[in-house]
């Protein structure tokens, strides 16, 4: 079963994907957002795309990802057997490796092909959301460092933005929109897994306990801090 999820994960690299591993992203901007659940990406995504289309007249383009091929079937094929999450049936470091082949081809069709285009792109979440996810949920050191090479095979983010949020006040957040959320203490070491990266990579830490315009201009502070344009 491991074996069939990987090869099929690594059969999607097509040839269209393959002749893009020698274009280099440097005609757009690709701005990312990592943060555990509740975090407020998404919504701060979306203020930032429109702050860069008002004040900036940026073309800009919004990328906020879907269930991935492994994560919907290897649930789907592990609740029919009893199984409670596609972790559990195909074991964490199987499902990161698999996983992971889909988030770069995502990168390479989604987002460097805008990038490639001359467009900004702004991304409610980034490779380091799997990296941080990767060790929170328990993957094997050895398995971690096959899943960073694939994950960053292609350059991050130019700019990434770490929406670094309480996780009670965070998990308060998703119960208001009407989601289950994951346990206080998984988002407890999630978090901590956000800050380890931080020592590691150019994440730039945003304060995201506050109201949403508070950590908006927050965002925008760094833009006038940063030539990124």
């Amino acid at each position: 079963m491991v074996f069939l999820v990987c090869k099929i994960a690594f059969f999607q690299f097509n040839n269209q994907v393959y002749r893009r591993l020698i274009m280099k992203c440097d005609n757009g901007v690709h701005i990312g957002f990592s943060g555990i659940d509740g975090a407020g990406k998404t919504t701060q995504m979306n203020l930032l795309c429109g702050w860069l289309r008002r004040e900036k007249g940026i073309a800009v383009a919004r990328y906020e990802e879907t269930r991935y091929f492994v994560s919907e079937m290897s649930y789907i094929i592990g609740k029919s057997m009893g199984i409670k999450s596609g972790h559990a049936l195909l074991g964490i470091d199987a499902y990161m490796v698999a996983i992971s082949f889909e988030v770069l081809r995502n990168k390479m069709e989604k987002i460097d092909s805008v990038v490639n285009s001359g467009f900004t792109i702004v991304s409610s979440r980034s490779v380091f959301d799997w990296l941080a996810g990767a060790m929170a949920n328990g993957c094997s050191d050895e398995t971690y460092e096959h899943v960073k090479n694939i994950l960053l095979y292609l350059d991050p983010p130019k700019l990434n933005f770490w929406l670094d949020t309480d996780p009670k006040i965070a998990d308060e957040r998703v119960a208001m929109r009407g989601y289950d959320t994951s346990s206080i203490t998984f988002l407890k070491q999630y978090r901590y897994e956000f800050e380890r990266l931080t020592n590691k990579y150019d994440l730039m830490r945003i304060d995201g306990n506050d109201d949403i315009e508070t950590v908006h201009n927050r965002i925008i502070d760094v833009f006038s801090d940063k030539n990124i344009f």
